[in-house]
């Protein structure tokens, strides 16, 4: 009931889009050569369809439920593995205690209602150890044709289910290396039958996975097919393309490899060389408070630590330190390398580190060792009395429950007391993830808390006073920060983020919105000797008639927006304050709550450009479409009236509005116009209308 609700209530999230994009293209023309349906496998796409008759997927406010509900069944089979996997492995009570950790884990929460992989591939990972470590217990040959099910249903959600063949080759392995019987019940014998044992299971595993991951492309893509690589860079999407990555390119050329990849989904193969073709561009990371290139190795260690809740982290560690009773050594030898192998190839081998949702694989199994913790905790495998035991319990899923109901329903947003700022630790979809903040929810809650709080949107420059700031606007890069380059034909890039507020603890928090209270005394004294800071501080003083005190701050200030502030200050000054160059030049340092505060006398063009810098996208269009009616507005009105339709996910609109005040043909602006217009036009053609579609109007 709680992953139906967030369902239907959380907006949109980036990734979604795609995802829906992928099984439209599935479901209506069969293809798999369409560039969205190679980022994953297919069974995300496939089930986001299973509803498509509810309603017309091009519909996306009606179809975004419908959508994610085909995907629901995975968050429930994941729930249901992780009880039978902690049932056979620590208890009837326990395995209840590990359902109850699962299930109200607030990231599993987040991105069991989504209309993405990660759900799936829990599931199927989590049943893949599962079963291989009932193999290793009992050696039933049933297990085999599971595991090969489960693996192979796992590879058809999502390429990191990869991990699962070190983790069940090594496992294998060791088991059979140290004769643990009855692993294996193929054959009778020493050392040499238990190697033969491991070889012909392997063999059978792998054909049925391989035979499981055709069935769900549906037996009709073939094998792939070694193409030459371009000697030039070719495009990605192109399905023709040969190998992408340079990992590729040194794995085809060894023997026999061409003739297994062959026995592999086209599909399945081209979508891994593009995730390592993409991982291997470097991508940038934000992370500690800081733009990194090439991830950093704490990355996902403190998104875990910051990400769970408290409680949870808690009993994992007592989970982990507790020796009585022991692990089993084949569940512990799975549980280390099913844990440790995502880890430490995403901490340290891919710079795509973008989400704590990357290790959603892993969380049941945590799960399994904080439940463990848990039934130490209360007595489990002692003589405390049955009736001490059984309050303990109550305990805990009480607390859990009660951790749940604080939460809900903002699950992505959701961060533990270990991270008071989460938004100098990350700038990604730990912290937010949806296509339009616009309109959002948790600042109309943060707003209806503090009614006198104004809005400081994405390019707002410094301002006294309560002030509601986007989570993600917190971590704008600052070109001043660029390092000199290093080295011959060095590029010199930003490694450092600059916003006024970041040394300002926020007052309020409601998801990824967050309420600073500011006051001039505080900006100055802030400033000290910094000469970037004290500009700051004088933008701020602008909205608060002192020039002559401006002055005094700025005075032999060298920074290069100090002579502009300087410039509106004197215009201030000598009460010339509504004519164009200080209205602009308060717009450029973004003071254009300033104008909205006293609109009388400003231009409509100026105007409207306030409204939409302050994030006011209605205010604008109500501006120049009132202005429409008496005049034709020139281009750049007209640009900002397409760029307000457009970022209120109103594409069609934003076209028409462009259209109606076109330039002349032949005109200097008709180029421009026109460059604009097309992009603007592949956008709409893309889906630029769900942008905002997830929000509850």
């Amino acid at each position: 009931m709680v992953l139906l609700a967030l369902a239907w209530q959380t907006e949109w999230t980036t990734d979604e889009m795609n995802y829906l994009k992928a099984g439209i293209a599935i479901r209506q023309e069969g293809r798999f050569d369409v560039f969205v349906t190679i980022l994953h496998g297919p069974l995300p796409f496939l089930a986001n369809q299973l509803f498509a008759w509810v309603h017309d997927p091009m519909d996306l406010v009606a179809y975004k439920f419908w959508g994610r509900l085909g995907l629901l069944p995975f968050a429930i089979l994941c729930a249901f593995f992780v009880h039978r996997f902690a049932k056979d492995a620590l208890g009837p009570r326990l395995g209840l205690l590990a359902l109850a950790l699962h299930c109200a884990n607030p990231i599993v929460l987040a991105h069991g209602c989504l209309m993405t992989s990660d759900m799936a591939l829990a599931a199927f990972y989590v049943l893949a150890v599962h079963v291989a470590w009932r193999w290793l217990q009992t050696g039933t040959r049933w297990a085999i044709p599971a595991l090969g099910c489960a693996l192979g249903l796992a590879l058809a959600t999502k390429y990191l289910a990869l991990f699962l063949v070190p983790v069940l080759g090594i496992a294998l392995g060791v088991a059979a290396l140290r004769g643990w019987a009855p692993g294996f019940a193929l054959r009778r014998g020493g050392g040499g039958a238990r190697v033969l044992d491991l070889g012909l299971a392997g063999l059978a595993v792998a054909a049925i996975a391989t035979l499981v991951l055709h069935a769900c492309y549906g037996f009709g893509t073939g094998g792939y097919t070694v193409r030459p690589a371009a000697p030039a860079p070719v495009n990605p999407q192109d399905p023709a393309a040969g190998p992408l990555s340079a990992s590729f390119r040194r794995l085809v050329a060894w023997p026999l490899v061409p003739q297994l990849l062959a026995l592999l989904p086209e599909p399945f193969v081209r979508g891994v060389d593009y995730q390592k073709f993409y991982s291997e561009q470097g991508g940038v990371t934000y992370f500690l408070d800081r733009i990194l290139r090439g991830g950093h190795p704490l990355y996902f260690v403190v998104a875990l630590g910051t990400k769970l809740p408290l409680a949870f982290l808690a009993l994992l560690g007592v989970g982990v330190a507790v020796r009585r009773p022991a692990w089993p050594a084949r569940l512990r030898l799975l549980l280390v390398l099913a844990i440790g192998v995502p880890v430490l190839y995403l901490s340290f081998f891919t710079a795509l580190q973008i989400g704590v949702r990357y290790l959603l694989p892993v969380l049941p199994l945590l799960a399994l060792v904080a439940a463990r913790g848990g039934g130490w905790l209360v007595g489990e495998a002692t003589t405390t009395p049955a009736r001490v035991r059984r309050a303990g319990f109550a305990a805990l899923l009480l607390g859990l429950l009660a951790f749940h109901a604080t939460e809900a329903p903002r699950y992505i947003q959701a961060f533990n007391l270990l991270a008071p700022r989460p938004y100098l630790l990350f700038w990604d979809s730990n912290l937010d993830w949806r296509v339009s903040w616009l309109h959002d929810e948790d600042e109309a809650v943060l707003h209806a808390r503090h009614p006198d709080a104004a809005r400081l949107p994405a390019e707002g420059g410094p301002r006294p006073g309560r002030l509601l700031v986007y989570g993600m606007d917190l971590a704008r890069s600052d070109p001043r920060s660029v390092q000199p380059a290093q080295g011959a034909g060095a590029v010199p890039h930003r490694d450092r983020i600059h916003h006024w507020l970041r040394h300002v603890p926020p007052a309020d928090r409601e998801g990824a919105w967050y309420l600073f209270e500011v006051d001039p005394d505080r900006l100055l004294a802030l400033a000290g000797a910094d000469a970037r800071r004290r500009v700051e501080a004088a933008i701020a003083m602008l909205g608060q008639r002192a020039p002559s005190e401006i002055l005094r701050v700025l005075e032999g200030n060298a920074d290069p927006d100090a002579e502009s502030v300087r410039t509106v200050a004197r215009l201030l000054q000598a009460g010339r304050e509504r004519e164009p160059e200080c209205l602009a030049s308060l717009l450029r340092l973004g003071r254009g709550d300033r104008i909205l505060r006293e609109p009388a006398g400003v231009p409509a063009a100026l105007l409207a450009h306030a409204a939409f810098l302050e994030g006011r996208a209605h205010l604008a269009i109500s501006v120049l479409e009132s202005e429409a009616g008496s005049r034709r507005l020139g281009l750049d009105e007209a640009l900002v009236l397409a760029s307000a339709y457009a970022v209120l996910g109103h594409g069609s609109a934003a076209l028409a509005a462009l259209d109606r005040f076109a330039p002349p043909e032949g005109t200097p602006e008709r180029a421009a116009f026109t460059r604009v217009r097309d992009r603007l036009a592949e956008g709409v053609r893309a889906n630029l209308d769900v942008q905002g579609v997830g929000q509850r109007r």
